[in-house]
Formats: structure tokens, sequence, C-alpha cells
């Protein structure tokens, strides 16, 4: 249901908004038929998701008002994932390095237990294949797993229990034992016997180790 807003209030945010194509006839065009072109889309905070084209025309022409869809977003990557797919469905297509940096920008955020869906619904509105977004993440992906692996390393030379970090952390326990057996520190601190007299708490925090 369309609704009217005053000109002033819709707020255009350049870092929200693809790539756009500019195109000044097509503003004089509409500028002359402006009562029949369809509203633009907003959010919640006026901000505009898509009809940037038909708002630069009322702009011009010093239009008071212009009709209004308005589409709840929850984020700031959900208004630019929305923005993505009507100027997609409008014709208008983002270079694959424009591309990437959608991706990238919108991933970014994106909370780690989301990710895995976000890969598939961001290769669907940026129409590339799943192996092409997955190679465009995969170094926010490692620089991720890098982050948590060393959290876990610190929550453990905190002398939190693996069930704890799991908790924390959102996974299991022995997947919290396979990233810590990973850290060359941690077998060094097992197998040295100077450490374990002065520090006999990692024999008992992480006993499969130290019965290695």
């Amino acid at each position: 249901m369309a609704e009217q807003r005053k000109l002033d209030e819709v707020v255009f945010r350049e870092d929200l908004y693809p790539r756009l194509a500019k195109d000044p006839a097509k503003v004089q065009q509409y500028a002359e038929d402006l009562d029949v072109l369809p509203p633009i889309e907003v959010n919640q905070h006026n901000e505009l998701i898509d009809g940037w084209h038909r708002w630069t025309a009322h702009k011009k022409v010093n239009a008071e008002t212009i009709a209004v869809i308005v589409t709840q977003t929850t984020s700031d990557a959900h208004l630019l994932e929305l923005a993505i797919e009507r100027n997609a469905a409008h014709g208008l297509q983002l270079s694959r390095e424009e591309k990437q940096a959608m991706a990238r920008r919108i991933y970014h955020v994106t909370p780690e237990s989301e990710r895995t869906e976000k890969k598939r619904q961001l290769a669907k509105i940026l129409s590339v294949s799943a192996s092409t977004v997955q190679g465009w993440l995969s170094r926010i992906d490692k620089d991720a797993k890098d982050a948590r692996d060393k959290r876990i390393f610190s929550k453990w030379l905190a002398c939190w229990t693996q069930d704890e970090i799991a908790e924390s952390e959102g996974m299991s326990q022995p997947a919290v034992l396979a990233i810590l057996s990973e850290f060359p520190e941690l077998e060094k601190l097992i197998k040295s016997a100077q450490t374990l007299a002065t520090y006999p708490i990692f024999a008992l925090v992480l006993p499969e180790f130290s019965q290695g």
C-alpha cells in the first residue's frame, strides 16, 4: 500500500546503495510524467531502497511529496541486499568487482552462525555460483576462524573447561578439543615437565593431552 512522504524526509545513503548508472535522460523523462510513476521503496527510517531516478525526478521539479512503499529492514546489510535485488530486477547489472565488494560488505556483518545460509542467498541475489561466492569470502572465513581459535585457546589458558568453552562458542566439546590440539604452544606446555610442575592445572584441565 503506497503512502505519501515529504520529499525531504527520504534519505539516500550512498554507502547502502549498489552502483547506480545515473541516467539524466531518464530523470528528465520521469520528471515530465510524475503522476504515472510507481512509488519508490523506503524502509521504516525513510532510507531509500529502490527508486533513485524517480526520487531525483521529483527533486528536479521541486515536488513536495512522493509516493512510497515501506519495507521493514532489520539492518544495513538487509537494506543493501534488497537494493541489490531490486536493481537486478530492473536490469541494472553490477560489475564482477562490485558484486564482490557487495558480497564482502554484507557477509562481514553477518553473524557467524548465519554465514552458511548467507552464502547461498548472496549467490542467488548476485547471480553468481556458490563457488564464486566462496572464493570471494574465503579471506573473511579464515580471519573469523583464526579469531575464534585464539579466543578458545585464551579461554583454556584462563582455566575454562572444554564444556564451558563449547557452550560460549556454540560448538561441541570434541570440536573445542580438536581446535586446542592444533596449537603448538599447547603441545609444548603439556610435554614440558617444567611447565607441568609450575602449572599443574594444565594436567587437570585437559587430561586428554597429559595422558598422551
